[in-house]
């Protein structure tokens, strides 16, 4: 579990980008961390796995503060622009970079290799130079890269807003089968309310303080703070409301609507 109690953390010279944020990340478990830009999402991300320590309260994974390097390896970090994480000039060389680091025995590491490039559909790229791949395969690749680590928890920075629709969704379904298969626990850090229909908590952080904890259906209810903050409804929930206006009743779940729709 990640466990953060009453963090707060401001950069030099500047004023306070986090106040007092207290959250817990079980195993497992989908929270979406949202909020109007500049709110400090991207800066409660990086003290998840170290790359900030707390100035104030405290940051643990598993029991172990975020200053011991294993947390390094206990959670893996995606950032929003993957050519940033890319180092090596072939995909399957970049996927074993952070295993060398590790000094594994060359066997593990090419089972790990092969394991990731197949659990994320970069075996036909395993050769390629990685500034030849698509938007979606780079950020596959990243996560590739990550995945490899065995972590138990992801964090992930914004991680499709360079994409198009098409990778976007396949990104958002690649994170939901990992989530599902291998039980890691992941930070989803987003500006897209639609991000977060299939969260199991979303928080949502304002002036570097959580204004919301809670399910997605309870977050969308509460249009005054979404309308204070500036943020959207999604497409999804918008035809949900007026379905209900209209006297109908459908659920709120994306796959669930469209079986609803298609059965009217």
């Amino acid at each position: 579990m990640i466990v953060v109690r009453d963090l707060s953390f401001a950069y030099p010279g500047g004023h306070p980008v986090l106040q007092g944020i207290d959250l817990e990340l079980a195993a497992g478990e989908l929270v979406v961390l949202t909020g109007p830009n500049g709110c400090g999402k991207t800066t409660l991300a990086r003290h998840l796995n170290g790359l900030l320590l707390p100035q104030q309260g405290t940051v643990l994974v598993d029991d172990l503060p975020t200053s011991q390097a294993e947390v390094r390896r206990l959670v893996g970090m995606v950032f929003q622009e993957p050519e940033s994480q890319i180092v090596a000039p072939v995909v399957e060389e970049d996927v074993a970079f952070g295993l060398e680091n590790l000094g594994l025995p060359r066997e593990e590491m090419r089972q790990r290799v092969e394991w990731t490039l197949e659990r994320l559909d970069l075996t036909g790229v395993r050769r390629s130079e990685p500034h030849l791949l698509s938007g979606g395969q780079k950020q596959r690749l990243a996560l590739a890269s990550v995945l490899a680590m065995k972590p138990r928890y992801l964090v992930l920075d914004e991680p499709t807003t360079m994409l198009d629709p098409w990778s976007r969704r396949e990104v958002l379904e690649l994170l939901g089968d990992l989530r599902r298969t291998e039980g890691i626990a992941i930070v989803l850090v987003t500006h897209r309310l639609e991000e977060a229909l299939e969260a199991d908590r979303v928080v949502v952080l304002a002036d570097g303080r959580v204004r919301f904890q809670g399910s997605p259906a309870t977050l969308f209810g509460q249009l005054e703070l979404l309308t204070e903050l500036g943020l959207e409804l999604p497409d999804l929930v918008r035809l949900v409301a007026h379905l209900r206006d209209q006297g109908f009743d459908p659920p709120m779940e994306e796959c669930q609507l469209t079986e609803w729709v298609l059965g009217q």
